[in-house]
């Protein structure tokens, strides 16, 4: 795993360097048609995965049973919240908090189970996403996500100007289950060094955080 993780950090690194000399020649994204872009074998795979899962999904008033039902919703939070939201994007991407090894490997486990690839290659595109937000060299296509169905993951503006945070909804009401889960994690050991914005880092950028 060790191993891994140089790998990891040593293919950012050189997407670093390349983002500090390209940057500033970055022109923005423009947007182009979505089915007369250029498609990758990724991109190919990844439109027939996502077309076959809605494409069976059309069974489902034939064969739906409650129980089938329940299990999706846990499996949903199990891939989605804990694997993806918690485990790819708040700590590996972001370093927002630590864990113990076994739990990190755990929930990384977890978001393999999403079918949105290995850990290495989500975080590696993901920090790239960071580096060049809304360029040419996004790889992520514009996308609108509600905060409720994905755990708090839609507070994006505030992702961004705190991307370190691991707390998303920066004010009393904004639905942020993720960081319910990292904060019980933190009160019973499990989870360490914990960031957040400071006070003053909040309000330079204009953001009144709530008064404890």
């Amino acid at each position: 795993m060790e191993a891994t993780r140089k790998e990891l950090e040593d293919k950012n690194s050189d997407h670093k360097g390349m983002a500090v000399e390209d940057k500033a020649r970055v022109r923005p994204r423009r947007r182009r048609p979505f089915f007369r872009r250029k498609w990758t074998l990724l991109d190919r795979r990844s439109f027939g995965g996502v077309m076959a899962m809605h494409l069976l999904s059309l069974l489902a008033p034939f064969y739906f049973t409650w129980p089938a039902f329940w299990l999706a919703v846990v499996l949903y939070i199990i891939t989605g919240l804990f694997g993806v939201t918690l485990s790819y994007h708040r700590q590996l991407s972001h370093k927002s908090f630590k864990l113990p090894k076994w739990l990190e490997y755990t929930f990384a486990y977890m978001g393999v189970h999403s079918l949105q690839g290995d850990p290495i290659d989500w975080v590696s595109t993901h920090r790239i996403h960071h580096q060049f937000v809304d360029t040419e060299r996004d790889p992520h296509s514009p996308t609108v996500m509600v905060a409720l169905l994905m755990f708090g993951e839609g507070w994006h503006n505030n992702h961004h100007a705190f991307e370190y945070s691991a707390r998303h909804g920066l004010e009393w009401w904004q639905f942020d289950v993720t960081w319910w889960i990292i904060l019980f994690l933190e009160a019973i050991g499990l989870a360490t060094d914990v960031k957040l914005p400071s006070r003053n880092h909040m309000q330079k950028l204009a953001i009144q955080p709530k008064s404890e």
